[in-house]
């Protein structure tokens, strides 16, 4: 896997009652987290939007906590193959246009897929937001959530 200053993981996920929740870790190259985050929506719309829209959503972050040099890690293939190639899924192509318009805004962005048993703590996070709503965590993951840490791969290996 590519490394960078910081790695952002993150999934999506839709929800009964026509809402769709968010998760996203951040580690920086020691493998910390440097910060984890839930977003809830009261919107419905097919999974593979939202997961685009989680990218677009790190991404957002990056810009934000001026992050310049960033590896975005994904479990949705297609998104992460519209977002390299030139792709196109009719669905999710604004949102995709939209990650291509930020990511001229910083220095380097690498994403790239991994299989969900690699993306634990950014599903919890994201599930999680379904009973929290919007919530940001600095230095740490929510408790109910870290335990998911222990079952994920070592991390530090995404920077080596």
């Amino acid at each position: 896997m590519p490394s960078a200053p910081h790695v952002f993981y993150v999934d999506a996920g839709c929800f009964s009652g026509n809402a769709t929740g968010w998760g996203m870790v951040i580690y920086n190259q020691s493998g910390r987290v440097v910060l984890s985050a839930c977003r809830k929506e009261l919107i419905d719309v097919e999974p593979v939007l939202a997961e685009a829209i989680g990218v677009r959503w790190c991404l957002q972050k990056a810009i934000e906590l001026n992050m310049t040099d960033i590896v975005i890690v994904s479990d949705a293939a297609t998104v992460v193959s519209c977002i390299n190639s030139n792709k196109h899924v009719a669905v999710i192509d604004l949102v995709i246009q939209d990650c291509n318009l930020l990511i001229e805004q910083l220095d380097s962005v690498v994403v790239t897929h991994v299989r969900r048993h690699l993306n634990v703590v950014a599903h919890g996070l994201a599930g999680f937001s379904n009973v929290v709503g919007t919530k940001l965590w600095m230095g740490v993951v929510p408790n109910s959530i870290s335990a998911a840490l222990c079952n994920t791969a070592d991390v530090s290996a995404v920077f080596s």
